[in-house]
């Protein structure tokens, strides 16, 4: 929310800053917003995301990884109900 904020002031300041004012010379007036737009610009970079990229080999081996885990630490014993069903739905396949 921070981000968004420090986003939409620059462009508050840039458009405040693009009407001229009587007795300024039009370069300032184009200097300042021509600065104002380089903030706003420079604030929605860094307010933009990051892109990752997961390959498909990684994302097995994550996946695999995980599955350990979870099965170290969530044990079923032999005669459980739910491995009985398991492996009575999973016989035909």
């Amino acid at each position: 929310m921070k981000k968004l904020s420090v986003i939409a002031m620059a462009l508050l300041l840039a458009a405040c800053n693009t009407v001229p004012k009587s007795g300024e010379a039009s370069s300032k007036t184009a200097e300042t917003a021509a600065a104002a737009s380089a903030a706003a610009e420079a604030a929605v970079e860094a307010a933009a995301p990051k892109v990752v990229t997961v390959s498909d080999v990684e994302l097995k081996s994550l996946a695999v990884q995980m599955q350990t885990r979870l099965d170290n630490v969530n044990p079923l014993g032999p005669r459980d109900r739910y491995v009985l069903r398991l492996a009575r739905l999973t016989a035909k396949l």
